[in-house]
């Protein structure tokens, strides 16, 4: 309901510790940026790739009704998708396209 961004310690008993409500799982679209590290921050372990995060978000083949959630899609009146969510297709919020996990570098 709060729509923030929730961690393992903004979570209590299955619930957001703001408005204690039960927090919707969303997905993100991951892409992998390879990066240089010198010999010490190779030694103390630093990671090789950057993560350039997107929300992923959800827009109907039919109409073209998006949300961020697929139980916040309003349809538009004259839209009859076959079966629910099954029109429904995954987007990712920065490139508009299929949501996925990539390497920069392949």
């Amino acid at each position: 309901m709060c729509k923030r961004e929730l961690g393992p310690d903004d979570v209590r008993n299955g619930t957001c510790k703001r408005d204690e409500t039960k927090p919707a799982q969303i997905e993100y679209c991951l892409k992998l940026i390879a990066k240089t590290l010198s010999k010490q921050e190779i030694k103390d372990g630093k990671p090789a790739f950057d993560e350039d995060k997107a929300r992923v978000s959800y827009e109907c083949e039919t109409c073209g009704a998006k949300g961020d959630l697929e139980s916040q899609i309003k349809h538009k009146p004259d839209c009859k998708p076959k079966a629910i969510g099954s029109s429904l297709k995954k987007v990712c919020s920065k490139s508009g396209k299929f949501p996925h996990a990539t390497d920069e570098n392949k």
